[in-house]
Formats: C-alpha cells, sequence, structure tokens
C-alpha cells in the first residue's frame, strides 16, 4: 500500500474514473465506503472504495505508521481523492463502520451534499437533544428506529451500536 515505486493514485484512477462513470449509466447512486483498519499494530490503512455489487473496489487509500485512528486529515485526502474522479452531478452515500468520527468529517460530507451511513462504536458520547448525553450504544438500544434532529439511529441487535444516518 506505500511502495514508493508505485503511484497508487496514478495507477487507480483510470479504473475509478470508469467505474464510478458506468453507475451513471444506471442512474445509481454510488456507494462510497470509508474503512479503516490495523495492519499489524506498527501501521494502519485508509481507504474509500466504490461498492459494486456485494464487492468493493478500492479508490483512494493511504498508509501511515502507528495506530488505526486516523484523524480527519487522514480522511480529507481519500475523500477529495475518490469525489475528484466522480462525474459531474454524481449522487453519493457515503458509508463508514465502526470508527470514530469527527466534526469535519460531518461538515465535508454535508458539504459536498453527501448523504451518509455511519456505524459508530457504541461508548461514544452523544448529545440527543433533551439536556441529556448518553452513549450512541444506549441510543440503539430498544429495537425501534429513533430520530434525532438531522439524525435518526437504525438499532443493529444485541449489543452491536447502530446506524447513524
Amino acid at each position: 500500500m506505500k511502495n514508493r515505486l508505485l503511484d497508487g493514485e496514478a495507477v487507480m484512477e483510470p479504473v475509478a474514473r470508469q467505474k464510478l462513470q458506468e453507475t451513471a449509466g444506471h442512474g445509481q447512486t454510488r456507494l462510497l465506503s470509508l474503512d479503516q483498519t490495523d495492519l499489524g499494530d506498527r501501521r494502519a490503512g485508509l481507504m474509500v472504495s466504490l461498492r459494486v455489487g456485494d464487492r468493493s473496489l478500492p479508490l483512494a487509500w493511504i498508509a501511515e505508521e502507528g495506530a488505526a485512528n486516523m484523524r480527519f486529515e487522514g480522511q480529507r485526502i481519500v475523500l477529495e481523492r475518490g469525489r475528484g474522479w466522480l462525474p459531474a452531478g454524481a449522487e453519493v452515500l457515503g458509508l463508514a463502520d465502526r470508527f470514530y468520527p469527527s466534526v469535519a468529517l460531518f461538515e465535508w460530507l454535508q458539504h459536498n451534499g453527501w448523504p451518509d451511513r455511519l456505524r459508530l462504536k457504541g461508548k461514544l458520547w452523544a448529545d440527543p437533544g433533551a439536556g441529556d448525553e448518553t452513549t450512541t450504544g444506549e441510543l440503539a438500544r430498544g429495537g425501534h428506529k429513533r430520530y434525532l434532529p438531522g439524525c435518526s439511529c437504525l438499532p443493529k441487535g444485541g449489543d452491536e451500536p447502530g446506524y447513524f444516518a
């Protein structure tokens, strides 16, 4: 992922543009997924992928030394790269799974007009707007949809946190 002799962006750009354009012919909303992973406790990888059927095609990625919890700056890099390859007027749904989001990420998604579905860790603190703070896990419990101003929590089941949209 981080070979200095290989320019991943140059290799992926024509493939990414082609796949992103193909979905335009079908009038589909492009599902772009942001995912980060720990690569053996020494490195972290962060990528944005295009969902194609039941698979994901990695479009852009970065790798860094250190923990897997990359901050917004890394997220912005891969999101901007993927956004730059989208056809004009493309509809996008941003997806992300179990990481620590930031206000900056939500602002970036809103600014670019991307609705989102983010599955959050259950131990994040949230203010549902009624003056009480609780965790995202507590908001997701109960087996029914909960709606917050500009946000809904869709329970996953068990101890899994819900998806926030």
